[in-house]
């Protein structure tokens, strides 16, 4: 049979005719703090505790998280209120806040923001007074969480989505962590606060475990304030582990020979450049031929480049576009076309980057959103990778153009006798397109750092 605590919020407002009161600085910080009238009139006719209602529930031990007690009134007379915050009585750990506000004229509600910890099962008990009017809540807090069990949590093989990215605001990352011999109770919400690199939390929405073996889905929000490892310790079932991501430099820049510059994105283990390359020299400063003419395009072997429909205006946006043989060091003379310590990818580290991502279907996570790059609808674009896939179109072995701003191809370095495999996206759907070409094709390159 479970038991039940009492936690007491008083709140307490009062009618003043004249001047506004301040909270006595001698005023116990378990005890409550009076609520004060901003304009000096505020008041109600009463309050109604009997049709309160509570958006979630208390767990013991563990930390309140969007929840709120909503407690309705009558007789408001529309005046201004202050801000109050009020710690909890019975168990200690519980904080309830109201937000400066107006009252309603007739009906309305007063909405409290509960959070804290709370340190034992029980009844969490309110006492509400405003302008003489009072009534109590009871709010159960329970020990659900003792049902449910797992025998092994295992945080060294988490999977996370997404980048963290020093002082940037974290967008759709997710850590998924497995565990074994669940046992098909439920569970409540739960948040943790990173170390190592801070600003972050984890949460873990309420549900059931798996019988046997299962996943949980960690949302990480927030703003990671450095770089390094970011660090957070689950307790859950009666398990402990610790999940570690790391946090990059937010876009370092490198500059090929040319002096062209390149934002760079971590995802996962590997760092990529954030944008196509543009370089008409390999890095050891040697020029690679530049080719306009399509019948020398389609008759050449050797490595070259050209900008999309031969107009340089495509260049700052989209890159360049180059065929295999100036990429691939077999047939360009050893030498390197990205900038040093970085390398063109083969496509076994394109399918790195796309199984961390999770899969061929999760391409609009690399494309850059909206229709100013991507012809409409870009379809599931989200960028939240930060990859900044570009569609900068193909250049055909005839030497005809085609697919600008529909689609993006991206030349891996592994290849057959004939043909090389690369990957492509389009705007019309989030698909990860994976095939061989004629190596005298003309695709954009992304480097990857070695």
């Amino acid at each position: 049979m479970n038991k039940f605590f009492f936690c007491v919020i008083i709140i307490s407002f009062f009618s003043c005719q004249k001047e506004d009161v301040a909270p006595s600085e001698n005023q116990n910080s378990n005890s409550t703090t009076n609520l004060v009238p901003i304009s000096g009139l505020s008041k109600i006719d009463a309050i109604d505790c009997n049709n309160y209602n509570v958006s979630g529930k208390l767990n013991k031990d563990q930390a309140s998280y969007g929840l709120y007690i909503t407690i309705p009134y009558s007789g408001g007379n529309g005046k201004a209120y202050s801000s109050q915050s009020i710690a909890s009585t019975g168990v200690t750990g519980l904080q309830a806040t109201l937000n400066q506000g107006n009252l309603a004229y007739g009906q309305g509600q007063f909405i409290y923001n509960i959070t804290g910890t709370p340190t034992s099962e029980g009844s969490a008990q309110f006492l509400i007074s405003f302008g003489g009017k009072n009534c109590s809540i009871s709010i159960p807090v329970e020990n659900t969480d003792n049902d449910a069990t797992i025998s092994y949590f295992d945080c060294d093989n988490a999977k996370i989505s997404g980048s963290l990215i020093k002082n940037q605001v974290l967008n759709n990352v997710k850590a998924t962590v497995s565990y074994s011999g669940g046992n098909g109770k439920y569970f409540s919400a739960k948040k943790f606060t990173s170390t190592g690199v801070t600003g972050l939390s984890a949460i873990l929405s309420e549900g059931y475990l798996s019988v046997g073996q299962g996943e949980l889905t960690f949302s990480i929000f927030g703003t990671p304030t450095s770089s390094g490892i970011a660090q957070f310790d689950l307790i859950f079932g009666g398990r402990t582990c610790t999940i570690s991501i790391e946090v990059s430099n937010a876009f370092s820049i490198i500059q090929d020979v040319e002096g062209n510059t390149y934002s760079t994105v971590q995802i996962g283990n590997q760092l990529w450049m954030a944008s196509n390359l543009k370089t008409k020299k390999y890095s050891d400063g040697s020029l690679i031929l530049y080719e306009t003419d399509n019948t020398k395009w389609s008759n050449n072997n050797t490595g070259a480049w050209c900008y999309y429909d031969n107009n340089t205006t495509n260049d700052s946006k989209y890159g360049k576009l180059y065929n295999w043989y100036a990429l691939s060091r077999t047939t360009n003379g050893n030498r390197n076309i990205c900038p040093t310590g970085w390398h063109v990818p083969s496509f076994t580290e394109w399918n790195e980057l796309i199984d961390y991502l999770g899969g061929d279907a999760e391409g609009g996570k690399l494309k850059d959103t909206g229709t100013l790059s991507w012809y409409s609808p870009n379809t599931a674009a989200t960028n939240s990778s930060l990859f900044t896939a570009l569609p900068g179109g193909w250049r055909m072995s005839a030497g005809s153009f085609n697919y600008y701003r529909y689609y993006g191809f991206w030349w891996s370095t592994s290849d057959n006798d004939v043909n090389a495999s690369i990957i492509g996206l389009g705007n019309t759907n989030g698909d990860i397109v994976k095939f061989s070409t004629s190596k005298k094709f003309g695709m954009s390159v992304r480097c990857l750092k070695d």
